[in-house]
């Protein structure tokens, strides 16, 4: 994106180079980057929409290219929206027509994407999408969040208003000048937007269950902004300049400052993810299970050869909306009708508390009143002691096994 932003050949590569730096900095991303989730995932294709979308400007057909990725960015996170949002809406006032060939592709393509799941799932796919993915909102949660997303790193964002502020103004400067629209012009002018649209994502920060990974879309936009900003003051208000030559350098330090100003709670936080070799052991012992398991990591369940037969944030979410009769969970509980239960913290720890109602914390202390603490706030509860023992004696002979072979 930053490469697009300038019509200069030293202004890209600067300002791709700032980006890159900068986005690596941000500490939501430090702590979510690391994890093999849909986030980033979703934002390369956002990512690669936007970059599609806007050579589209002098190659009509990249649009499709554009749509497509957008779609499988949808599909794979479904709020990553922002991206196409902002890309359609600049288009919409300078290339309305190209704007709607782009936007009636996407529709196409997310409507066959919609249909084939459903096909799939037997209509199940559009129902869990849009009436069981419903969520509480907290003023609280929202501003722990950006205490800890935004607010620790102050810099960072004063960086970003700044080379906001400046960009903008480089446009109307300019905007009787510009024969046509320039592929950087444009570019520019879709960052902002991009920008705009993310800030408005933040109230979705306020959804209970949200986390750091809601601001990795406003990180992207915040760097590629940034970083074009920087190289074209460094290049066009300081050409002759000694001072110009190292106004590159202050901000590469700038934004090194920022990277180790990274909030202390993002640093224990990555430092206390479980590790490689526990994730194993915890995978090995659901594959050996008899019965299915219920756990707020449903990764494990899957990489376990399972199916997920409950995602406990999801119907303590419809159970609060009154939309679920939490009864069934609560029987299934007594019943012991799992191997055991494998939740991200406890009794009494924030978390827990908000994923789990009430009366399913206490159906859990009876029916599975052994409690076995991993790493990084995991625990799982097991019906008694002889069950403890065999889990994990045969995640042992399993593992001695593996081992001689």
């Amino acid at each position: 994106m930053a490469l697009l932003s300038s019509d200069r050949e030293d202004d890209r590569l600067a300002g791709a180079v700032l980006a890159f730096i900068m986005f690596l900095s941000a500490g939501p991303v430090v702590v979510w980057g690391a994890l093999a989730r849909v986030d980033m995932l979703a934002l390369a294709f956002c990512l690669g929409g936007l970059v599609a979308g806007i050579r589209s400007i002098d190659k009509p057909r990249l649009i499709v290219l554009a749509a497509l990725l957008f779609v499988l960015a949808l599909f794979t996170r479904q709020t990553a929206i922002f991206a196409p949002a902002g890309l359609f809406g600049i288009m919409l006032l300078v290339r309305p027509r190209l704007a709607l060939t782009g936007i009636g592709w996407s529709i196409l393509f997310g409507l066959s994407g919609l249909g084939l799941m459903s096909a799939l799932t037997d209509g199940r796919f559009v129902e869990h999408i849009f009436l069981y993915n419903v969520n509480r909102f907290s003023f609280a949660h929202f501003q722990k969040e950006v205490d800890q997303g935004l607010l620790g790193q102050p810099q960072y964002w004063v960086l970003t208003a700044l080379s906001a502020v400046f960009l903008t103004w480089a446009l109307w400067r300019k905007r009787a000048e510009a024969k046509g629209l320039p592929v950087a012009t444009f570019a520019t002018m879709v960052c902002l937007a991009y920008l705009a649209f993310s800030l408005v994502s933040l109230i979705l920060v306020a959804k209970l269950g949200s986390n750091v990974n809601y601001f990795v879309d406003l990180c992207a936009a915040a760097a590629i902004l940034s970083g074009t900003a920087a190289a074209r003051v460094s290049r066009r208000l300081l050409p002759d300049s000694r001072l110009g030559k190292f106004f590159g350098a202050a901000v590469v330090i700038a934004v090194m400052w920022s990277a180790m100003s990274i909030p202390a709670a993002y640093v224990q936080q990555a430092r206390k993810r479980p590790p490689i070799a526990s994730l194993d052991r915890q995978v090995q012992e659901i594959r050996a299970a008899s019965k299915p398991v219920l756990s707020d990591d449903m990764v494990l369940i899957r990489k376990a050869g399972k199916q997920v037969v409950w995602e406990p944030a999801i119907f303590s979410e419809l159970a609060y909306a009154g939309m679920w009769d939490e009864r069934l969970i609560v029987e299934m509980i007594d019943d012991r009708a799992f191997a055991f239960i494998r939740t991200i913290g406890t009794k009494g720890m924030p978390l827990f508390d908000a994923r789990y109602r009430p009366a399913v914390i206490d159906a859990i202390d009876r029916a599975y009143p052994v409690t076995v603490k991993h790493e990084y706030f995991f625990a799982n509860h097991y019906p008694d002691a002889q069950s403890t023992a065999a889990a994990t004696g045969n995640v042992k002979r399993r593992s001695a096994v593996a081992a001689s072979e």
